[in-house]
């Protein structure tokens, strides 16, 4: 009995000693594990802050310059028939009022020639397109739920925002100045632009604005030198109208109530400068018939012949009493605003005219003196 509970005393030394070494060989490994966890997340934490350490050195060497934003420009693109600068600016209206109110450049694309000039080139003068921004389309613009709907159906929509977008323009522009021009939606994503393009090619045609009345006077300025001012500009349309500038109401001027007109502007400014602007016709080159068809004035006065039509459109403009047809291309003379008193010879243009909400308005066919001569003085 004694020799058996020796030998199990033995044994349970022995499983005794086996456990406690493998007890310990456990924690040792443990411990080791827990060692290389600890060595790795430091090992890691250094590294990570080696690489904060290195972005906090490029964040303070870095240019801090903050990118500054050009002005926004639009592009309008087709919509512009083969029309002289007069007929053109009737298409152009519309675009224009919406990028005065978006205080963006406007840059319009090439036009035909006509009459030796192309209206993208006069009007583009002093514009530069410029590059490395992010263009975007109106269409894209308007869209406030770009995904739904089919291509065609998006594009319909598209559509019809720009054209209520043009009439809340004219809106804000004219008797509306609260109106909202473009959704909230819309104004985020025209802030992430640098280029607008609106490309419409239907002959969209609108009045004048006082938006679009800026625009144009903007445009139009850089072609003649500042006005000397108490002058009157009478356009007679000769040149290239030189049968009809003499029958059709729209073109011709009755001189004898154009001299009427210029007798009490002279009584009221007796040093006032008259110019005529007056094309010679290919087809009669005569200074004298000129001069005879102009006799109901009283001299002095002076026929102006500029370089180019554009050049005489901006002196025109820039009369302070104006006298004109009712062309499209003299009404454009009107259109800067800058005149003090516009008379026009009775025909269509009083619709155009009056878009432009001018201050002292007459038709010499209905001409009331007593308003013109208090127009005159500034009363």
């Amino acid at each position: 009995m004694s020799e058996l509970l020796a030998k199990m005393s033995k044994q349970s030394f022995l499983m005794a000693l086996v456990l406690v070494g493998m007890a310990t060989l456990m924690v040792q490994n443990h411990f080791h594990s827990r060692q290389l966890a600890v060595v790795t997340e430091v090992g890691l934490q250094s590294a990570q802050a080696r690489d904060l350490q290195s972005q906090s050195q490029l964040s303070v060497t870095a240019p801090t310059k903050p990118r500054t934003k050009r002005k926004l420009q639009i592009i309008k693109a087709g919509g512009i028939p083969k029309e002289g600068l007069g007929s053109s600016l009737g298409f152009i209206t519309a675009t224009a009022n919406i990028a005065n109110l978006l205080d963006a450049e406007l840059i319009i694309t090439q036009t035909a020639e006509m009459m030796g000039y192309r209206v993208s080139d006069i009007l583009n003068k002093g514009l530069s397109l410029e590059g490395n921004g992010r263009v975007c389309d109106i269409m894209e613009i308007l869209l406030e739920d770009p995904g739904t709907g089919t291509f065609q159906g998006r594009m319909d929509r598209a559509q019809g925002i720009l054209d209520k977008t043009y009439e809340r323009a004219i809106k804000k522009c004219t008797t509306v100045p609260t109106e909202i021009l473009l959704s909230d939606y819309a104004m985020r994503e025209i802030n992430r632009c640098d280029t607008i393009i609106i490309n419409d090619f239907r002959t969209i045609s609108r009045g004048w604005t006082k938006c679009s009345m800026a625009w144009w006077k903007g445009a139009i300025d850089q072609y003649s030198p500042p006005a000397e001012g108490n002058d009157v500009a009478i356009h007679f349309r000769w040149g290239d109208m030189y049968h009809k500038a003499l029958t059709e109401k729209k073109w011709m001027m009755e001189m004898d109530k154009v001299a009427k007109v210029v007798e009490i502007i002279r009584a009221e400014k007796p040093n006032v400068v008259v110019n005529v602007f007056m094309k010679k016709s290919k087809e009669n080159e005569s200074e004298n018939r000129m001069r005879e068809i102009l006799s109901p004035l009283k001299a002095p006065f002076n026929i102006i012949e500029a370089e180019t039509d554009v050049e005489e459109l901006s002196m025109m403009a820039k009369a302070e009493y104006l006298i004109i047809n009712s062309g499209s291309y003299s009404t454009g003379a009107a259109a800067t605003g800058a005149a003090r008193v516009v008379v026009f010879n009775g025909g269509g243009a009083h619709h155009t005219l009056g878009a432009m909400n001018l201050t002292n308005l007459f038709n010499y066919q209905e001409l009331d003196e007593g308003k013109l001569r208090a127009a005159v003085k500034g009363n």
